[in-house]
């Protein structure tokens, strides 16, 4: 497999993922209404959220304008706590989920 069918094939992978993301479905369920195979689709999420996130930290920006992003992060006592609320961003989710995941103590 040469350069360009790797590029075509992550940007295709890359935009399945996004569709995913949009459906609200849980992954199995989508791979199953697509017709995917649930490994490969971990993979490639994986792959692309990899490329993505920083290495240790994710900058989550405020809204100029005072909004709530929905995304809400507690750390009480060693313990983590992901309040979301409706709407969130889950691109963001996905970063700051994926940067938590690979740091390392």
């Amino acid at each position: 497999m040469d350069a360009t069918e790797r590029e075509e094939r992550r940007e295709h992978w890359a935009a399945v993922v996004d569709d995913w993301r949009e459906s609200g479905q849980s992954i199995a369920a989508y791979c199953r209404a697509h017709d995917l195979a649930y490994w490969q689709f971990l993979y490639w999420r994986g792959k692309l959220v990899d490329e993505a996130a920083p290495a240790g930290f994710v900058a989550l920006a405020a809204d100029a304008g005072g909004e709530d992003c929905g995304i809400r992060v507690r750390l009480t006592g060693g313990q983590v706590e992901l309040v979301l609320a409706r709407g969130f961003d889950l691109g963001e989710l996905s970063r700051a989920v994926a940067a938590l995941g690979n740091a390392r103590c």
